[in-house]
């Protein structure tokens, strides 16, 4: 290639000292040998880099365009230098993490500065996996670590949780909802003759994975936590919401919670990861994970394991 980063370098430094002899001293080489590589340059691109007329030299049209885009050229090489070095003391390239739809991202922040603050180098990849995808996510291998991972852990080797805390879920409906004047509890051949909402994410393979509450029940099979909230405040169907999420709509009125018969076990939210010999970007995260499981608590109402 033409154009070398070395050269990038001497046309750099130049630019910004103004002259040949600042720019030597500053790059520890005689000015004639920065003379040399400029021209050198000039002449294997047919351009003029510098407009030496005056006695502080001044880039031409053409060595803006150069100035400017070798100087990203440069930053991108000592990142790779550095992600290199990072590399070869056991730090990934990059990490990826997913968050349970439930997590505000304000919970992961902080870690997120703290982490950055010692490693700038690992790209952090954030995602948001819902109830049904999240493990299946780590065990394909899909991202690194997951953050409020719902439901039990599946049997995969190599596959490594704690629990953060439970959540304790509630059956909503808007007040016009017909079953927010039914007598409690709500009986099943009650809550048959109403249509259930439920997220369910398409299976590679499979049919939707929505289980209603009553065998034969009328369902809606939406994408997102945000989708089931939209159509539990319209009142077209009737569902379970975690308490956490569901509570400022209770609080408003725009919701009612009802009793059923039988109620829903709660949910039992994990960090997991899946590494047996993790690097020191997921081990960071895992050295928090007692802090991070903490702040996931305060941030939801969790009950603390047993």
């Amino acid at each position: 290639m033409k154009i070398t980063l070395d050269a990038l370098q001497v046309v750099e430094s130049i630019a910004r000292c103004g002259t040949f002899g600042l720019a030597g001293k500053e790059l520890h080489k005689a000015p004639s040998s920065l003379s040399y590589v400029v021209q050198k340059l000039e002449s294997d691109l047919g351009v003029t880099v510098f407009d030496r007329s005056a006695h502080r030299v001044s880039l031409t049209t053409a060595g803006e365009v150069l100035l400017d885009e070798g100087r990203r050229l440069l930053r991108a090489a000592n990142d790779l230098e550095e992600r290199v070095r990072r590399a070869e003391a056991g730090w990934e390239s990059e990490l990826r993490i997913a968050t349970d739809a439930l997590v505000p991202f304000d919970a992961v922040l902080p870690f997120i500065s703290a982490f950055q603050a010692e490693n700038s180098y690992t790209r952090l990849l954030f995602s948001q996996e819902m109830l049904g995808n999240n493990w299946k996510a780590l065990a394909s291998n899909s991202v690194d670590l997951l953050i409020g991972a719902v439901g039990d852990p599946p049997a995969v080797q190599g596959l490594f949780s704690v629990p953060a805390g439970s959540v304790r879920t509630v059956f909503v409906v808007a007040p016009g909802h017909p079953l927010a004047a039914a007598e409690e509890p709500i009986d099943c051949a009650v809550l048959w003759q109403h249509q259930f909402v439920e997220v369910s994410l398409p299976q590679e393979g499979a049919s939707e994975m929505v289980q209603p509450l009553v065998d034969g029940q009328k369902h809606i099979s939406v994408p997102t936590l945000d989708a089931k909230l939209s159509v539990l405040l319209s009142g077209l169907a009737c569902g379970y919401l975690p308490a956490c999420a569901a509570q400022p709509y209770l609080d408003k009125g725009q919701l009612v919670a009802r009793r059923l018969g039988e109620e829903r076990s709660p949910l039992t939210l994990h960090i997991a990861w899946r590494s047996k010999d993790p690097g020191r970007a997921i081990g960071w995260w895992i050295e928090r994970k007692d802090t991070l499981a903490e702040t996931l608590r305060q941030h939801l109402g969790l009950q603390a394991p047993a």
